[in-house]
């Protein structure tokens, strides 16, 4: 098993757990790797989920500087939008 599927293996138990311990998991990987596009995304789902849209914009926007075909995110940027849309 690779570095990173361990680190997938380890992300996806901590999410089921404690979006606080997943939140500490998935900053470390970003510290390490600033530019990892899954880390960064996980990130801004967990912001999401814990109501910080603001962060959860930042990290989306940062995965689609990196990735601007990145489907996914460009996904979820959208319903982003449309939750902070809401709240105003």
């Amino acid at each position: 098993m690779t570095t990173d599927s361990r680190l997938k293996v380890k992300i996806g138990s901590t999410l089921l757990k404690n979006e606080k311990e997943a939140i500490k998991c998935i900053d470390k990987v970003i510290e390490i790797e600033p530019n990892n596009v899954y880390a960064l995304f996980i990130r801004s789902v967990l912001s999401a989920t814990i109501y910080n849209f603001s962060d959860s914009m930042d990290y989306i926007d940062k995965v689609i500087d990196i990735d601007p075909k990145n489907s996914e995110a460009r996904e979820l940027k959208k319903n982003l939008l449309t939750i902070i849309s809401k709240k105003e």
